[in-house]
């Protein structure tokens, strides 16, 4: 589960009739949430935010009827115990919006894991990456993407450019729970690997380092970075696995673009020292979730075990304390696999696939 979900701008509009039956979910230009039933409850002046989805899943802290809720909203394709990916946004009473993100949960088990998060109100999304406000009586639709939940969910429709939803305004930070002991440590490359394009390797490394800390350390994962400029790009391997060594992580992961003679190849590998089961795990974790996020083939050998650590940055493999793997996020050399990771926000699919992935491990 990733408590958070990829904020992604929309591409093409498309009018959509409000379904009666089905919630909408609303934040104004106050920040403030509500859910309604009702186009007319929709704030038009002052909205931020309206987005209808459905059902509901919580309603002032209890589990509705849902046979009858997906019979009112014409849900033909859920069950209230079908286990599929699910996406869910809610309000707790301080106001608070909370999105989750689950791989596998029924409507049951998300309204259980959003209620053991404070909140009180809950609506389920499709996971298809639309977002929509109130236009003429209609709702403008915009889709994204329609590959997986993490993929998804809230753009800013209207206004002026505000605070991210999900992020904390300006001002005191209200206290939050006990940090997570757990600690882990990513290490962009800083190698000079360069795509058709001028792509750098290092550049693609770190943005993909960057974004799996902002989803770690939201999840209550302490997340180091061996380099976090362009700048500490000329860190020796040595270095980099002092700096593993000193912090004691958990695991460790260092993150490359591969390269290749041919411009064919391209995807998804990982490697891990053979000795280590838990390092053979880590890689196996990177690589499945890579894939399902990102749309990055999988290599014919994905995950490769190495017996000879005395090699460039399989050093780290061998000589980290910690569990240790090495993923290549696609091949630069590759032009499909380059356009791809030009993408800003497929280098924040693939953080976050990365943070999942530690998080399944962990």
């Amino acid at each position: 589960m990733v408590p958070e979900g990829l904020v992604a701008d929309s591409e093409q509009i498309y009018k959509w009739p409000h379904v009666p039956g089905r919630p909408i979910f609303t934040v104004d230009r106050s920040r403030r949430a509500a859910f309604t039933y009702s186009l007319s409850d929709v704030p038009v002046d002052g909205r931020l935010l309206a987005l209808e989805a459905g059902p509901m899943i919580l309603e002032d802290g209890r589990v509705p009827d849902f046979d009858s809720l997906l019979r009112q909203g014409q849900f033909n394709d859920w069950t209230a115990t079908t286990r599929t990916q699910q996406v869910a946004v809610g309000r707790t009473n301080d106001g608070t919006i909370l999105h989750v993100v689950a791989l596998a949960l029924n409507l049951l088990e998300l309204a259980a894991f959003k209620r053991e998060r404070g909140c009180v109100q809950a609506m389920k999304l499709d996971g298809g990456g639309s977002t929509g406000l109130m236009e003429d009586g209609n709702f403008a639709l915009a889709f994204r993407t329609r590959r997986l939940p993490n993929a998804i969910v809230m753009t800013q429709v209207s206004g002026p450019q505000t605070t991210p939803l999900g992020t904390t305004p300006p001002g005191p930070t209200p206290p939050g729970p006990t940090p997570s002991k757990k600690r882990v440590m990513l290490d962009p490359s800083g190698t000079s690997v360069t795509g058709p394009n001028g792509t750098r390797e290092g550049d693609i490394a770190l943005a993909v380092c960057l974004a799996a800390r902002r989803t770690l350390e939201r999840s209550g994962v302490q997340c180091l970075l061996t380099r976090e400029q362009a700048q500490d790009e000329g860190m020796t391997v040595e270095e980099r696995i002092h700096r593993c060594n000193s912090a004691s992580p958990a695991c460790f992961v260092t993150v490359h673009c591969g390269q290749s003679p041919d411009p064919g190849v391209r995807g998804l590998d990982a490697f891990h020292w053979y000795r280590s089961g838990d390092g053979r795990r880590l890689a196996e974790s990177l690589v499945e979730r890579m894939w399902q996020s990102t749309g990055l083939n999988k290599r014919p050998l994905p995950v490769l075990a190495v017996h000879s650590g005395e090699t460039g940055y399989f050093r780290t493999l061998k000589y980290t304390y910690p569990p240790a793997a090495m993923l290549d996020a696609g091949f630069l050399t590759s032009p499909a696999d380059e356009a791809l990771l030009l993408q800003p926000c497929n280098q924040a699919l693939a953080g976050n696939a990365l943070a999942t992935a530690l998080l399944d491990w962990l």
